[in-house]
């Protein structure tokens, strides 16, 4: 089985998971319905009808089930970042949080836009938090869906009274526990690397702070080779202006 998830579009829009079969792309049928499941959190969270909610990262647990991660706007005013955990029939996992679905941030509005497993089964979540995501926010949750501690940084410092959009897009958490995280703030994109008790490494590629510059697009993706070597993936706009493609590898 191979998973892909969106956000639904239409009507009261509810969290969206979709299952396929690996030998021909079809719809699983042993997944949800059809090999559809649909999470409608404002019913959920507060016994509402309606929601914006938002999927942006997935990750998959040795045993099948599913973790994904995103945003949530319940009420009129009320938002969270969240998480939650299926289990491989597309059944929200009751052991995990909440009846599946954890909140998360710092006390501000807040979101999810990436999530990793780490060796002991923790989950490590990346994204925003603040008013129009101010700044990049890194939280835990354990492995039965219990919130942990989290952080807030910024890796480019705000010109004047303008604040950057600054999220973390890109996880990979290390075998000592530390965690190289990818993150964007306005154009600009960075690597950094925290400690497992979530302190930033301010000698990280011997950039201002441990912030390395990437590249000038708006998302990062990162992976590793079989050397530990970090690899990030990101947009670079030339000296004319054209936007293209950017790979970029670092040592560990």
């Amino acid at each position: 089985m191979s998973i892909s998830l969106f956000p639904l579009l239409l009507g009261p829009v509810a969290l969206l998971l979709v299952a396929y079969s690996p030998g021909n792309g079809t719809p699983d049928h042993t997944f949800g319905s059809g090999g559809v499941v649909t999470t409608p959190l404002n019913a959920l969270l507060a016994g509402g009808d309606a929601s914006t909610d938002k999927l942006y990262g997935l990750a998959l647990q040795p045993d099948g089930k599913i973790v994904v991660a995103g945003e949530a706007q319940y009420d009129a005013n009320r938002y969270s970042a969240v998480v939650a955990r299926y289990l491989e029939t597309g059944a929200l996992d009751p052991a995990f949080a909440r009846g599946g679905i954890g909140l998360g941030g710092l006390g501000e509005r807040s979101t999810f836009h990436s999530v990793a497993l780490e060796r002991d089964g923790t989950i490590i979540l990346g994204g925003g938090t603040g008013r129009f995501f101010a700044s990049a926010l890194l939280q835990r949750f354990s492995p039965d869906g219990v919130v942990g501690a989290g952080v807030r940084f910024q890796p480019r410092v705000p010109q004047g009274a303008q604040l950057y959009q600054t999220v973390i897009t890109g996880l990979l958490p290390q075998p000592d526990g530390s965690v190289v995280l990818g993150s964007y703030a306005g154009d600009t994109t960075y690597v950094a690397r925290f400690s497992a008790d979530l302190g930033q490494d301010l000698t990280f590629g011997a950039a201002p702070q441990g912030n390395v510059q990437i590249g000038s697009g708006p998302l990062i993706a990162l992976t590793q080779d079989a050397g530990h070597k970090i690899i990030a993936t990101t947009a670079q706009f030339t000296p004319t202006g054209v936007e293209g493609e950017r790979t970029v590898r670092l040592f560990p």
